[in-house]
C-alpha cells in the first residue's frame, strides 16, 4: 500500500512537469497580454547549414508557447503576492495596500546611483546648446520631466526600500534654474494636490495629474487652452501623456547625453 502512494505521487508530479509540454498539442499558447513579441519555431537548419542555436531558440519557443501559459503565469502572479508577498517580476515592486510601483526607479528613491558631477554637466550643456538653438530659430524652449510615482506616493513603499535625501530630479532641478534652463516644476505642482494623481497599481499619472500637467504646460508657454475642469475622470488612462518615462532609469544612462534629449525633446 505504501509503495503504491509512493507510485500515484511519482505519476502526479511526473503527469504536472509534462503537461506544459504535452498540452501544447491541444492548448498551445499563441497569444500574450505582455508587449512582446512571441518567439517563432525555430529551424534545425538554415541555408547556411545548421542552427547552432536551436536549442536555446527551442527553448524561448517553449516559454512562449507552452500550454495554458497565462493561466500559469496569472496563478504564479497570485500565489507570489498573497503567498511570498513578491512580485512575480522583477519590474515591479510589490507595495502595502495593493500599491505597486515600477522597480526602475528604486535606485533614485534610495537616493543610490544618482548622477555624477560629470554627468549632470554633459546634461546641462547639451540642454543649453540645444535651447540656445531652438531660441536662435525663433521658438521657445521647455523642459518637463514627470517625477516617480514613488518620489511623491512613498507612504505605501516596502520599508525595506529607505528614501533617499536627495534625487536626480532634486538636483538638476536646483541646477535648470541656476543655469537658465526653461524648466517647468511639475514635482512642486504634484506635491501641492491632496488628491492621489497616479494610478495605485500603475507607474503612470491618472487622468487628473495629465491634465494637472497639461496645465502647467500651457501656463508656462501661455497659450490660451481648454481648462476641462468640469470633465468627468473616469476614463481609462492613456499611456501618450508618460512624457521622458525612463528618463532616471538604469538603462538611460546607456546612452549618449544627446540621444537622451533628442528623445526627450521629440516625446514632447
Amino acid at each position: 500500500m505504501k509503495h503504491k502512494k509512493y507510485l500515484i505521487f511519482i505519476i502526479a508530479v511526473w503527469a504536472f512537469l509534462v503537461f506544459p509540454f504535452a498540452g501544447m498539442l491541444f492548448w498551445r499558447s499563441d497569444e500574450t497580454t505582455e508587449n512582446t513579441e512571441l518567439a517563432s519555431f525555430p529551424e534545425l537548419k538554415t541555408d547556411e547549414g545548421w542552427n547552432q542555436e536551436y536549442l536555446s531558440k527551442m527553448g524561448a519557443y517553449f516559454e512562449d508557447h507552452f500550454a495554458l501559459r497565462q493561466y500559469w503565469v496569472t496563478a504564479n502572479a497570485l500565489l507570489r503576492s498573497h503567498v511570498t508577498q513578491s512580485s512575480a517580476t522583477d519590474q515591479v515592486v510589490l507595495g502595502k495596500n495593493d500599491w505597486l510601483y515600477f522597480s526602475g526607479t528604486t535606485a533614485d528613491y534610495q537616493g543610490t546611483n544618482l548622477f555624477s558631477e560629470r554627468e549632470i554637466y554633459a546634461i546641462l550643456h547639451n540642454l543649453k546648446l540645444i535651447q540656445n538653438y531652438v531660441q536662435e530659430q525663433g521658438s521657445a524652449f521647455y523642459l518637463m520631466v514627470p517625477p516617480n510615482k514613488n518620489s511623491l506616493y512613498d507612504e505605501n513603499m516596502p520599508y525595506y526600500y529607505q528614501k533617499g535625501d536627495e534625487s536626480d530630479l532634486e538636483m538638476l532641478t536646483e541646477r535648470f534654474q541656476q543655469e537658465g534652463i526653461s524648466y517647468i516644476d511639475l514635482y512642486e505642482a504634484f506635491q501641492e494636490k491632496e488628491e492621489v494623481l497616479y494610478f495605485q497599481r500603475d507607474s503612470h499619472w491618472n487622468n487628473q495629474g495629465a491634465l494637472l500637467a497639461y496645465r502647467n504646460l500651457m501656463e508656462a508657454i501661455g497659450k490660451d487652452y481648454e481648462t476641462y475642469l468640469n470633465a468627468p475622470f473616469d476614463v481609462e488612462k492613456s499611456i501618450a501623456v508618460t512624457w521622458m518615462k525612463c528618463f532616471f532609469q538604469k538603462q538611460c544612462r546607456k546612452r549618449t547625453i544627446i540621444s537622451m534629449i533628442q528623445h526627450l525633446i521629440l516625446s514632447m
